[in-house]
């Protein structure tokens, strides 16, 4: 049986599905509707639209596009749908950029390319993003030269051009190489890297080109001083106030060597008083230059200076500017020179030179010359400041006076000034050896002849009563100091020194270098013999490794030479027996050991004499000790 249920159930059930319905379409128009009401803050959805929410997919549109030059733009536009495939509208879309450098995008997609390279261009709708790639790749529309409308290039000069290839908006493409020809290389030779060197002067279009462009410019090759060159006029020399005899003629030249016309030249003098016509010029087409040179009044030196525009340093021309007798004036300084003959004077001989108002002239010519022996030498071959000029005089060997000549100025006007200088007979000595050199004795002992030293003065007179110094350098003597006979003598003994071999004695007079007297120092007899080089011990039957050594020496320990040593052995032998000593005073042999183990003895004596020693090795069998 069925039960129907009652009329106010149905009536209860039907009110709360009412109530249902009607609570879901208030939210979902109120989710439609909140951003026209100002609700989504305060119901926390931000900026979240409906079709936020439904959004399943974003497109681009181009997905794929390529910018070929920098400030180009592309819009590119984004599509948003729901599950279903249908275009959803009002959607919030954000945009981005993985490379700046390369591409940036606005709020609306347009897309702005910055520099070469690839981009990738998203667009989000919360989780959802599409995506596009846009790549800069520039194209070359354009080559610009970067320099002013013609390229100027003195002769022989080098300058780097540079150029720059261009987009369609003129920004530059990088990664071009740009390509350089010359239409005249005689004029202009380019590297294909742009280095430009000026060669003949003329005209001539340079080229930079690149992927099927170019740019040109127009190219000019002058010629520029570059160096100058003196043809004439140097080194002249007149009187003081005069003009010189020739015009002083250059040449302009361009670093390539070629004569400049047209270079303007500008002349003029360090004096005052000198004057230099024109004081400016510009060069024929020769590039020469030609000027007239009036000397200023002053003697000495003067000096012409020349500047060229374009070249940085200063030519100086030089011309000797000669006293004029007749206001020139030469005197001594100090007293007259006096001193001993054949000796320098103790102190230098001054001249000073002046005007006839007293005025020094500095900067004059002087030459010194000796008229009767002897050597002066200038110490300045110019007057200085004060018009003093000084030499050193060494006198010669005659005894009175003595002439210098100093010759001032040019000698063709000026007549040379005469000194005087008186000179006095010397006492100093000189030594000559008559006897007694060249001996030989035994170490430590006198020489049997004595040395005899002749003392004479530097005119070769004898030199009575003049004082000889002696220095022993080997051996002794018993005086250092001995005075000269009337015959200009001096006797002296030497005691030899106790090394053999060369000795030497040394005679002063004055202050003159010494005069060295040899002999020869023998040793004396034998006193001594010493072995070295001798193993303590030693293998049995064998010779020993090395040779045995004695040496011979005398009681000083000189070495003897040309003795004769005599070996014997206890057991073995010896080789050879009988050894003459060598320059050192050493005999050398082969020792043979006996077979037989113990203490073996080798004698070794001197002949003739009861010197003698004897060394031991003692024989055993295994490893020698040393």
């Amino acid at each position: 049986m069925k039960i129907l249920p009652s009329l106010g159930s149905l009536t209860g059930a039907g009110k709360w599905i009412t109530v249902t319905v009607t609570t879901l379409a208030a939210i979902i128009g109120l989710l439609v509707n909140a951003r026209n009401l100002g609700l989504t803050p305060w119901l926390g959805l931000g900026s979240v639209s409906f079709a936020d929410l439904a959004a399943r997919r974003v497109m681009l549109a181009p997905g794929l596009d390529t910018l070929t030059a920098i400030g180009d733009t592309v819009q590119l536009a984004a599509t948003v749908t729901d599950e279903h495939g249908a275009t959803l509208a009002g959607a919030t879309i954000g945009w981005t950029t993985d490379d700046s450098a390369v591409a940036t995008v606005d709020s609306s997609g347009a897309v702005l390319a910055r520099g070469p390279g690839t981009a990738t261009i998203t667009a989000s709708v919360r989780e959802r993003m599409g995506r596009a790639r846009v790549t800069v790749w520039q194209r070359v529309r354009s080559v610009a030269i970067a320099h002013d409308t013609l390229v100027r290039l003195p002769e022989g000069t080098t300058v780097q051009l540079v150029a720059r290839a261009l987009d369609a908006r003129g920004r530059g493409v990088t990664g071009r190489a740009i390509h350089w020809e010359s239409a005249d290389t005689t004029i202009v030779a380019i590297s294909p890297t742009g280095s430009a060197r000026a060669g003949a002067p003329g005209r001539t279009l340079l080229t930079a080109a690149t992927d099927g462009y170019s740019a040109s410019i127009p190219a000019e090759v002058s010629l520029t001083a570059g160096s100058v060159r003196l043809l004439s006029g140097t080194d002249q020399r007149a009187p003081a106030g005069r003009r010189l005899s020739q015009a002083v003629t250059l040449q302009v030249l361009s670093p390539g060597g070629r004569p400049v016309p047209d270079a303007v030249v500008s002349f003029a003098t360090d004096y005052s008083q000198g004057k230099a016509e024109p004081d400016a010029a510009t060069t024929d087409r020769n590039g020469r230059a030609r000027v007239s040179w009036l000397l200023g009044p002053q003697a000495g030196r003067q000096h012409l200076l020349i500047t060229i525009a374009g070249i940085d340093s200063t030519l100086v021309v030089t011309a000797e500017a000669d006293p004029v007798p007749a206001n020139t004036r030469v005197q001594l300084l100090g007293e007259a020179p006096r001193g001993p003959i054949g000796m320098a004077l103790s102190a230098p001989v001054g001249i000073r030179v002046t005007d006839s108002s007293g005025a020094a002239a500095a900067d004059v010519p002087v030459t010194w010359t000796t008229a009767d022996g002897g050597t002066i030498e200038g110490l300045a071959s110019r007057t200085d400041s004060l018009g003093e000029t000084w030499a050193r005089w060494t006198l010669g060997r005659r005894a009175g006076p003595q002439r210098a000549r100093v010759q001032v100025g040019n000698p063709r006007t000026i007549a040379p000034f005469a000194v005087t200088a008186t000179a006095l007979a010397g006492t100093a000595a000189a030594v000559a050896i008559e006897s007694g050199a060249g001996q030989e004795a035994a170490v430590g002992s006198t020489l049997k002849r004595p040395i005899v030293a002749r003392l004479t003065d530097r005119d070769g007179n004898v030199a009575a009563g003049a004082r000889l110094r002696i220095l022993a350098v080997t051996g002794s003597v018993q005086e250092t100091l001995l005075v000269a006979d009337q015959q200009g003598r001096v006797p002296l003994r030497w005691t030899l020194g106790r090394q053999a071999g060369a000795q030497w004695l040394e005679l002063r007079a004055s202050n003159d270098s010494p005069v060295r007297v040899s002999a020869r120092a023998r040793p004396l007899e034998p006193a001594n013999i010493e072995p070295t080089g001798t193993p303590a011990s030693a293998p049995p039957g064998r010779a020993l490794p090395k040779p045995v050594v004695f040496t011979v020496t005398d009681g000083y320990g000189n070495a003897i030479s040309d003795v004769q040593v005599v070996f014997s052995s206890s057991a073995g032998g010896v080789t050879p027996t009988r050894v003459m000593t060598d320059e050192r005073g050493r005999a050398t042999a082969r020792w043979t050991l006996g077979a037989a183990p113990g203490d073996q003895t080798l004698t070794a004596a001197v002949r003739g004499t009861t010197v003698r020693t004897a060394v031991t090795v003692r024989v055993v069998r295994g490893p020698a000790k040393k």
